[in-house]
């Protein structure tokens, strides 16, 4: 005897004929996110500092850009912009890195087997601890600028070797999942690697970009 029905019209109080819905699909986009963005905006001071991954959450690594208040990258003296990181859970903070933005971005990039992007600072640390982000900026820009940090989450039981499948991967889930309505909207990781330096543009004035010359 098969399980009908007797209802002329469907009835919210009825099990039988009450429609089945799908599970609802789970979104790890949200319920564990594979990056988190971090942003810090109106940075005047050249020399300043940052604490990331205060929660001690497993991290493979991180990239950040600074852009001005149109989204364009600010363009720096590269010999003279440095970063460092400390490890800042250590009764005396430990240093682990400490170099100019040409090795964030050519030496830590090509390690990665990333595409260049001058765009970027890169460092793949993995690592539990709150790192401390110093930095010492050279550059001529005048107006406010952002800084867009992209934390990479451990995707794996083991870190992964390099950052670039790490990136990729979670492009590609921005991508696939419609939580993310624009997966290249400003702060995105999508974004972040779209990003190019105009710093060479002879086209652009002083006049039009707040006294801040792109040509060197």
């Amino acid at each position: 005897m098969t399980k009908q029905c007797s209802c002329t019209h469907p009835k919210p109080e009825c099990h039988t004929c009450k429609p089945k819905h799908p599970e609802p699909v789970v979104c790890y986009t949200c319920t564990k996110p594979l990056y988190d963005i971090i942003t810090y905006y109106d940075i005047c001071d050249p020399c300043f500092s940052v604490v990331i991954n205060g929660c001690h959450k497993p991290i493979d690594g991180f990239i950040l850009t600074f852009v001005d208040e149109c989204g364009y990258p600010i363009c720096f003296d590269d010999y003279e912009s440095y970063m460092s990181v400390e490890i800042v859970d250590t009764p005396c903070p430990e240093l682990i890195s400490y170099d100019n933005k040409i090795y964030y971005t050519y030496t830590e990039q090509a390690n990665n087997c990333m595409a260049l992007n001058t765009a970027l600072w890169t460092f793949r640390y993995p690592t539990t601890s709150r790192l401390k982000l110093s930095f010492q900026l050279s550059h001529c820009y005048t107006g406010r600028i952002r800084m867009c940090i992209n934390m990479f989450y451990a995707q794996c039981k083991h870190p992964e070797p390099y950052l670039e499948p790490v990136i990729r991967n979670a492009i590609q889930s921005d991508i696939s999942m419609a939580c993310v309505k624009d997966p290249c909207y400003p702060g995105y990781v999508g974004w972040m690697m779209s990003l190019k330096e105009c710093c060479g543009d002879s086209s652009t004035s002083t006049e039009t970009t707040g006294g801040y010359p792109h040509g060197k």
